[in-house]
């Protein structure tokens, strides 16, 4: 009789580790779902900024090269005229 009471304190005992440990990998897929789903926004993110920075950047350079054209037709101004137009 003895030998069985042993037997189901430890069953009980393994029984409430093994629900313990359920709810843990519960808790544990509960946040790794959750980080997964934050990555995502942070991806969508990333690539919607990566794109502003592209236009961005595409903007600077057609900046750039109309500041180039209007000195360098300044410069013509100035030579054919030969003062500063």
């Amino acid at each position: 009789m003895m030998f069985q009471a042993d037997s189901t304190k430890k069953l009980d005992s393994r029984e409430q580790e093994l629900s313990d440990c359920k709810l843990l990998i519960q808790q544990h897929e509960a946040r790794i779902k959750s980080v997964q789903e934050a990555m995502k926004e942070l991806e969508a993110k990333k690539c919607m900024l990566e794109m502003k920075l592209d236009e961005q950047n595409e903007e600077v350079s057609k900046l750039i090269a109309k500041g180039k054209a209007t000195i360098k037709q300044t410069e013509r101004n100035k030579d054919k005229n030969g003062k500063f137009s």
